[in-house]
């Protein structure tokens, strides 16, 4: 027997040895792909929750950003309420003085100053907590995601977002976010004097007697948009809120500062001022084309919005007006015309309803459902969090 062996052996050792080999081989083989498809599926499996929690994390801040945005709103209603005050005007013609005139053609250029301020106000609001949301929550997530994975990333207190050991502390929150408080007061003040002086060269010279449709009515207010002072022009068109959105958004010592601006700021040179960081990077988004996209699309939104309402409102009128002459009358939308002096209060109206600039008022609506916004934020979001 031990003869056959030996002689098997003697006469088939190359494939007995390349045999083993081949055997041993395969058994490596199959325990390393065995292994890399496990950490494959592990790779896999994280990605996957990491962009689960990054989706969780991100859903977050709709409610922060929901709340915040309403409360901003009475602030920046309460600034147009001073800078543009229609509803006293509309108390004095009612208390019949004796610049009648005067006063109406004053309420006459506010109305129209009252619905661009309040298109361009609210989206720039609207925009502005979108993208200092979308930063902090991306720097929180990539900050929590290095240190292990940590769970419950963010609750809020006021608005903020808040966290421990992360280089974004409540405090340098707070302090980001009240640039959306300033943007309420003294840059919705900035505003209104510079669309009031736009809708003066337009509308002064329009008689109050002169008959408008809606679709005039639509024509005027690109007119206002349009329209440049015969001032300096290069300083006139620095204030336009589509190109210079940032300029309403930061105060005068932010923007003067030329320290803040001069500095590049990279990850990897070492512990960075965060505030300069953020002031700078909010800096390049507002001045970004993606922003000035956006609002150039709310701008031509919330144009037609606005005459689609007042153009209803005549409508109103004008059927209240032939049913008591002829009741068997029709009033075509588009053949629709009113005086001024009987339009002016009707546009002076949706600014002034108690639904104006709250979660009820349409045009609100219309913002706070706006894929466009949300892709921007979506987007922003993804770059902050991302290592």
């Amino acid at each position: 027997m031990f003869r056959r062996v030996k002689s098997l052996v003697r006469n088939h050792w190359q494939k007995i040895v390349f045999g083993g080999i081949a055997i041993q081989a395969t058994a490596y083989g199959l325990k390393y792909a065995t292994n890399r498809l496990i950490a494959f599926q592990e790779e896999q499996t994280r990605s996957v929750w990491k962009k689960m929690k990054k989706q969780q994390h991100f859903e977050s801040t709709e409610q922060i950003l929901a709340t915040t945005y309403s409360s901003l709103l009475q602030t920046l209603k309460e600034t147009l309420n001073r800078s543009l005050d229609s509803e006293l005007l509309m108390n004095s013609l009612k208390n019949k003085v004796s610049n009648k005139l005067e006063a109406w053609e004053e309420l006459k250029i506010v109305a129209f100053s009252r619905i661009l301020t309040i298109i361009y106000g609210t989206s720039l609001l609207y925009i502005c907590l979108r993208i200092q949301l979308s930063v902090i929550s991306g720097y929180l997530f990539q900050d929590h995601n290095s240190d292990g994975e940590k769970e419950n990333i963010t609750t809020t207190v006021d608005g903020a977002i808040l966290s421990n050991d992360t280089m974004i502390d409540s405090e340098l929150q707070k302090k980001y976010l009240s640039l959306a408080n300033y943007l309420c007061s003294t840059g919705v003040e900035k505003l209104c004097q510079y669309i009031y002086e736009k809708t003066r060269l337009v509308v002064e010279k329009m008689s109050l007697k002169q008959k408008l449709t809606p679709s005039e009515l639509e024509q005027v207010l690109w007119s206002i948009i349009k329209k440049e002072t015969p001032s300096t022009n290069a300083s006139e068109i620095s204030k336009n809120p589509i190109k210079s959105a940032w300029k309403y958004v930061f105060p005068e010592e932010v923007i003067e500062n030329e320290e803040i601006f001069a500095q590049q700021f990279e990850r990897s040179s070492g512990p960075p001022d965060m505030y300069k960081r953020l002031i700078v990077e909010t800096f390049d988004l507002l001045a970004s084309d993606d922003v000035s996209g956006v609002l150039k699309f709310f701008q031509s939104h919330g144009v037609s919005h606005f005459v689609d309402r007042i153009g209803e409102a005549m409508l109103l009128s004008s059927q209240a007006k032939e049913t008591s002459d002829t009741p068997h009358s029709t009033v075509d939308f588009d053949e629709i015309s009113l005086p001024l002096a009987k339009i002016i209060p009707l546009v002076n109206s949706l600014s002034l309803n108690s639904s104006a600039m709250t979660d009820e008022d349409p045009w609100i609506v219309v913002l706070t459902t706006s894929d466009s916004v949300r892709t921007l934020g979506a987007n922003i979001y993804e770059s902050f969090s991302s290592e």
